[in-house]
């Protein structure tokens, strides 16, 4: 509520809405979700972004509510895009639009989250996904399963559990790192980089207005930022 009337003060066009402060994720109905176009969610568990991107069934107008899903851990970020099956867009080809495309190899956030890693792969990523993606899931399975964010005190536990997490979803222990690299992925799983998130805020606000405007191919259905070489790149999880 305190940031209301700045929001309202950069855009003087936003209508009033409802504002949530109190209730649990989970308990947040499908009706009031599906009043939002987009819904763009940080700092949850996988299983809240699951219970919202169920929520989003299609609209009244026959139009899914988009959502993001964005976490941001040290250096680098990943963000899970769920634009539903009907999202339609036109690429822009020089000053031209194109015909109408829809959004190719659709698989909902549910699907993303529940996918094998050593069968998420493509051309460039052929023994398992990529890099960053694993670092991602490898923090939000610890938190799923120890009921807490990974961090210098438990740094010893989250180098066992990752380890298991990822023989277990058929890569190798060291797929993301030996155990210094992993322990430094743990001191910073959850830490917030002023610089990043200004960048993929950016990045994640241009594909919200691509997706609003159905202008421009978007991101699908992975965005992944490397801010140690400043590279942002869309990845596509696919179907094995």
């Amino acid at each position: 509520r305190a940031m209301a009337p700045h929001v309202h003060e950069l855009n003087p066009l936003l209508p009033e809405c409802e504002i949530n402060e109190e209730k649990d994720i989970e308990s947040i109905s499908s009706s009031f979700l599906n009043e939002f176009d987009i819904i763009i969610a940080s700092q949850i568990s996988l299983e809240q972004a699951k219970h919202i991107s169920s929520s989003v069934a299609k609209n009244e107008n026959n139009k899914k509510t988009k959502f993001y899903f964005v976490h941001t851990f040290g250096f680098y970020a990943c963000a899970l895009i769920d634009l539903g099956a009907n999202h339609e867009y036109r690429k822009e080809i020089g000053k031209e639009l194109s015909d109408i495309h829809t959004v190719d190899d659709y698989i909902t956030l549910d699907e993303m989250i529940s996918m094998k890693l050593s069968d998420i792969k493509d051309r460039w990523h052929k023994n398992g996904p990529p890099v960053i993606y694993a670092k991602f899931m490898s923090i939000f399975n610890y938190f799923e399963t120890q009921k807490e964010w990974p961090n210098e005190k438990n740094a010893q536990d989250f180098i066992r559990v990752t380890k298991e997490f990822l023989l277990q979803q058929g890569l190798k222990g060291d797929y993301i790192g030996d155990d210094s690299e992993l322990e430094c992925l743990c001191r910073t799983a959850n830490a917030e980089v002023s610089p990043v998130c200004a960048v993929v805020g950016g990045v994640l606000g241009n594909e919200v207005i691509k997706a609003i405007s159905g202008r421009g191919e978007p991101a699908n259905n992975i965005l992944l930022f490397d801010g140690l070489d400043g590279g942002c790149k869309s990845f596509t999880i696919k179907k094995p």
